[in-house]
């Protein structure tokens, strides 16, 4: 699932940056809350990799991303600054997503079978 943030055309995976004293899972928790309006169960929740490139519109700045997976409970709604949310595929317009979505996440999935 992405999310493209109110005024922006690009997509995003959902999620944000780890506060101090936060752990990547309380991070997930917090931001999926935030922006889905949906919990994560905790005990579902795995990383699946890691995987860094140019920031999209800055490509003087790397960004990290640390990519998990979990199972929500309720149904995802597009939630505080998020004005749609979305699932994709490898088939999708790439003109939609960021460098590091399509150069790194995309291909990994699809490569892991968990895309197509």
């Amino acid at each position: 699932m992405m999310a493209r943030t109110r005024g922006k055309k690009t997509w995003a995976f959902v999620g944000g940056k780890v506060e101090a004293g936060e752990s990547d899972a309380d991070c997930l928790i917090r931001e999926i809350r935030e922006e889905t309006g949906c919990d994560l169960d905790p005990t579902s929740i795995k990383l699946l990799g890691s995987f860094a490139a140019p920031a999209h519109g800055h490509e003087n700045t790397t960004v990290q991303l640390r990519l998990y997976t979990g199972n929500f409970k309720g149904q995802p709604k597009p939630s505080s600054e998020i004005e749609e949310l979305g699932w994709f595929d490898s088939a999708g317009n790439p003109q939609l997503h960021t460098p590091l979505t399509n150069d790194h996440v995309f291909p990994w999935l699809k490569q892991h079978g968990l895309i197509r």
